[in-house]
């Protein structure tokens, strides 16, 4: 494997990586989010009278008879470092009786209490390093990301000793107690501005300009208004004198604002504050250059960015397309391992492509983070993406677990969740919307849970299947305004995304006993029922050229499907490339594959042409207005990876003397298709 590096200790800086993990993982390996094998109220601090002091450079460190860990380095260096990677640390236990239950915990802030918070990560030290057992020393890696605060890392033994018998549910289903603290590692200026991303900054609607040139700057720190965030920009390699300097927007969010534990309980960790800034005016297809600051004097490292080309027919747009991310990591901490370790990867994969000049924008369809209420893991994730995201434009829309939640949850009803779940650990979207702008966002209220997006000669359109998308219902009116305002003359590709699949080959037909609360069966044939009843009419009647999906951890390719019928329309014709001509009906791809483990549910459907468990991604190219090209680029190994499947769509030149490229802002729907 090609790995990501953190800044630090170990050969080449690299710690030891088993991205499987498999055996006595058994009892850790949690779906989705493994910090829910963190139980904060079973933790028990270890008596005041039983701890020594360890010595002056180690700040607040204490251990205990029997015990010691030693933590190099301790000063964790400047956050906002050139290569904006995490700080790696090397940590040497030594323990008298060594037990396959003791784990080590990154707390950050330093010192926080145990019993109401989660760490940021943990390690258990057997699994580490085998040797543990038997010598009673182990050596393993922790890479840290600054959050705007410092660190520290705790020592835990079981309690009471390991029993057979016990589920193997949790980390310690019999609780744990800490037996030794290294006392506080700290960044330099840990509130400095970092984790750049860009995203549209629309809306523009009924204007008749071209906003390709303005995009939304969005970065975090642990300053606010009152410390002057600024954005500086200019053209790439351009003089100082050049330089534009725009004030920017500071907010934030609380815990109140979400809607249940652990997110609004041992979860929460401040976020600090959100910035945003505009770039206006910068040339369609050309590199800017840009930084962050504050009036403390502190600056980010220098960003180049893509700015992405002018709508046109004829124009050659390419996008990254996938969902179901997560957080990988290289460290020996059980946080995404096994689940998501790929996304790092995959990430750095984009990087390539971003920096190499191949991408004009990037979109992931929901399952960003799965943070699921650790609020800790969006940092580490913004950390993550911000080598693409900061780029070229990135586009979001949300998934189950960015969104679900319990019915009762929800104030208005316009906007709960249409499962009865708790998929988004109580986060209720909040995190993802303040932290990721979207096409929609200005619109305000609802808006920013669907959007259209024009990127040249492509138009996006973003449902998100989480709320209600009934026929008549406020989105699915926004769907059929904003399909049906597309200007083939000056967008000819017409691209459809959302997260939980309208086409999927599954065996999860069915799931009776999740109807709770008045919720929908959350399984993958339900879904895709209703979807095909209600959304499925309007992807053909207006003629979209491809519909992409994620949910389902895995690559499908379908052929072209027509809902009225039920049937495929056209099937394609050779391989790698696949070819399609003038389909009568959408392409459906499904590509939950940029991290998350494998759903492994295939049925060998009758309209899937194409499937596999790979992780990746799909390279879209529209080439000109005939013409778009496929590719699922396999990225687990990092960049350069192979080809596993590509296809070709051709279409005659669209002439719809119907069509309207431009739709007003309707004051109940609030629809409107903004320009990149």
């Amino acid at each position: 494997l090609l790995l990501i590096g953190a800044k630090g200790q170990g050969p080449d800086n690299y710690g030891p990586l088993n991205p499987f993990l498999r055996g006595t993982e058994a009892h850790l390996k949690f779906e989705h989010q493994p910090l829910i094998g963190i139980v904060p109220v079973k933790l028990k601090e270890l008596e005041h009278s039983l701890r020594r002091p360890l010595g002056s450079s180690h700040i607040d460190g204490w251990t205990s008879e029997g015990y010691s860990m030693e933590v190099v380095p301790r000063n964790l260096g400047p956050c906002s470092s050139a290569d904006g990677l995490p700080a790696r640390v090397a940590v040497t236990v030594t323990a008298t009786k060594p037990e396959a239950r003791h784990w080590v915990a990154a707390y950050s802030p330093a010192n926080a209490n145990i019993s109401l918070t989660a760490p940021v990560r943990y390690s258990v030290i057997s699994e580490a390093d085998p040797s543990y057992l038997t010598t009673g020393t182990a050596s393993l890696f922790l890479d840290l990301t600054c959050i705007r605060s410092d660190y520290s890392l705790i020592l835990f033994r079981a309690l009471p000793p390991p029993n057979e018998n016990t589920s193997h549910a949790r980390v310690d289903p019999e609780g744990s107690q800490s037996v030794t603290c290294s006392g506080v590692l700290s960044f330099e200026d840990a509130d400095a501005p970092l984790k750049a991303r860009v995203t549209p900054a629309g809306p523009q609607i009924n204007t008749g300009k071209d906003y390709s040139g303005r995009l939304r700057v969005q970065w975090s720190s642990g300053r606010g208004q009152e410390h002057g965030p600024s954005l500086h920009w200019g053209p790439s390699g351009g003089s100082p004198e050049e330089l534009i300097s725009v004030a920017a927007s500071a907010t934030t969010f609380s815990r109140e604002e979400m809607c249940g534990p652990p997110a609004t309980q041992y979860g929460y960790r401040d976020v600090g504050w959100v910035h945003a800034a505009d770039i206006e005016g910068a040339v369609p297809g050309s590199t800017v250059e840009y930084f962050l600051s504050d009036q403390t004097g502190a600056k980010s490292r220098k960003y180049t960015l893509k700015v992405p080309p002018s709508p046109g027919k004829d124009v050659r747009t390419s996008l990254a397309m996938f969902g179901d991310m997560g957080r990988g990591t290289q460290d020996d901490s059980k946080v995404w391992h096994p689940y998501g370790w790929a996304a790092g990867n995959v990430s750095e994969s984009l990087r390539a492509e971003a920096e190499a000049g191949n991408l004009d924008a990037v979109f992931c369809f929901g399952d960003l983070s799965y943070a699921q209420g650790y609020l800790s893991q969006w940092d580490e994730w913004l950390q993550q993406i911000e080598d693409f995201a900061s780029k070229v434009p990135f586009l979001t829309n949300l998934g189950n677990h960015e969104y679900g939640a319990s019915r009762d949850s929800w104030e208005n009803p316009a906007t709960r969740s249409l499962f009865e779940t708790e998929d988004s650990g109580g986060e209720c979207g909040v995190p993802a919307l303040s932290l990721f702008s979207t096409p929609g966002a200005a619109l305000g209220g609802r808006g920013a849970l669907w959007w259209a997006q024009s990127v040249g000669s492509i138009l996006l359109v973003s449902m998100n299947t989480e709320v209600e998308f009934t026929t008549g219902s406020e989105q699915w009116q926004f769907l059929d305004r904003a399909l049906g305002s597309i200007d083939r003359k000056v967008t000819p590709w017409l691209v459809f995304a959302g997260h939980r699949p309208g086409l999927i080959d599954s065996s999860y037909l069915q799931c009776s006993a999740c109807v709770k609360n008045g919720g929908m069966d959350p399984s993958d044939g339900a879904v895709m029922a209703e979807l095909q009843r209600h959304v499925g009419p309007l992807l053909d009647r207006h003629r979209v050229s491809l519909a992409f999906w994620g949910h389902n951890h895995a690559y499908q390719r379908h052929c072209a499907y027509d809902y009225s019928t039920g049937k495929c329309v056209q099937r394609s014709v050779g391989r790698n490339p696949a070819r399609y001509r003038n389909p009568k009906a959408p392409v459906h791809i499904v590509v939950g594959t940029a991290g998350a483990e494998f759903s492994l549910n295939f049925r060998n459907a009758s309209f899937n042409e194409v499937e596999f468990s790979q992780f990746g991604y799909i390279k879209l190219a529209a080439e000109n207005r005939t013409h778009i090209v496929g590719e699922f680029i396999e990225a687990a190994s990092g960049p350069g990876g192979a080809i596993l499947d590509s296809f070709v769509i051709e279409q005659d030149d669209f002439v719809d003397a119907n069509s309207k490229h431009k739709i007003s802002l309707d004051s109940n729907s609030k629809v409107g298709v903004f320009v990149l």
